[in-house]
């Protein structure tokens, strides 16, 4: 169990010094309501705990980190000091101020398909859960922001999924970290969305549940 926790610390001494760079923006709290921010916070201690027990974790960045949402990480996670982390009250701009160049914000409404992961890259997802009241409200913000945009390649595969197509910011993490450990997008999905949540083509391209598919 000792040898274990050291190798988890390692890995994780590791990702940060040179992992991917995955940024959850939490800069959305005045448009959230108290519920939704507890439930950001509630999935932001998700991602981390995928993140620490993943094969090939990223160097995991928190930005936007005071008010009040610093205090609902900090009664979600009492241990979130000491987490393996980087966490500041800046804004991503503000902290990648000499990398601007890198930034990627992954956003359902972009009009680009992430194909792969650049290790240079510093991808951005948004920390907001509102119910869809704010249509766009991270694509406009990059693109008032002058940086680049990116759409999960969720397309492209045979998954569909039976409502929005967007997903909460810890599914977006996850399907990332499993990105990083199968380097395939389909399975990475499969991985991560809930069965009811998805549904699949047929051999005529036609939609259908899990359920239909498993009786089929």
């Amino acid at each position: 169990r000792a040898r274990e926790k050291n190798e988890k610390k390692e890995r994780m001494s590791k990702a940060i010094e040179s992992g991917q760079r995955i940024v959850i923006d939490l800069e959305f709290p005045h448009l959230m309501h108290e519920s939704e921010q507890r439930s950001m916070a509630n999935q932001v201690v998700y991602s981390y705990g995928s993140n620490i027990r993943s094969s090939t974790p990223v160097h995991l960045i928190l930005t936007g980190v005071h008010g009040t949402m610093q205090d609902n990480l900090a009664r979600a996670s009492p241990g979130f000091e000491n987490w393996h982390v980087t966490s500041t009250e800046k804004s991503y701009l503000d902290h990648f101020s000499c990398s601007k160049n890198k930034l990627i914000y992954l956003t359902a409404d972009s009009p680009n398909e992430l194909q792969e992961l650049d290790p240079d890259g510093i991808y951005i997802i948004g920390g907001i859960v509102d119910r869809n009241r704010h249509k766009n409200i991270c694509y406009n913000k990059a693109a008032e922001q002058g940086i680049a945009t990116a759409r999960l390649p969720l397309g492209s595969t045979n998954i569909k999924l039976v409502s929005s197509t967007v997903l909460c910011t810890n599914h977006v993490f996850d399907i990332m970290l499993k990105w990083m450990e199968m380097r395939n997008w389909e399975a990475a999905f499969e991985a991560v969305i809930p069965a009811r949540k998805r549904k699949v083509c047929d051999e005529d391209g036609v939609g259908i549940t899990r359920e239909q598919q498993i009786n089929t």
